[in-house]
């Protein structure tokens, strides 16, 4: 079951211009501002995500793709620990947070430590 995280500035939100660096000094990460499409598995239909300037792509190896992970919202970074991928994740979250004197917290605000 996935697990919602975030990454929180310690001493306020996040900036889009800090975001921008921390994600760019990462070779398995990529800006992705554009929106996901994903099929309705009853019906079908499509379904139009539209994305935003904070989200972020991470580069899975052993599935040999990107896929978006991270998404900075009002301030704060929010992603998702999810199976196997989660150590993964959670190590690229800790790294991050590094670069911007941030925190990785659970939803109720319990500071995770790397």
């Amino acid at each position: 079951m996935p697990v919602e995280m975030l990454i929180r500035g310690r001493h306020g939100k996040i900036r889009q211009e800090d975001w921008n660096n921390a994600v760019l000094s990462r070779k398995d990460l990529r800006a992705n501002a554009a929106g996901n499409v994903v099929k309705n598995p009853k019906t079908g239909a499509e379904i139009r995500v539209p994305g935003n300037d904070g989200d972020v792509d991470f580069y899975f190896k052993d599935l040999n793709r990107w896929i978006k992970v991270f998404s900075l919202f009002e301030g704060v970074v929010l992603f998702k620990a999810t199976g196997n991928c989660s150590e993964e994740v959670l190590h690229v979250a800790f790294a991050l947070a590094k670069l911007l004197d941030a925190d990785v917290t659970d939803e109720e605000g319990n500071i995770c430590e790397p």
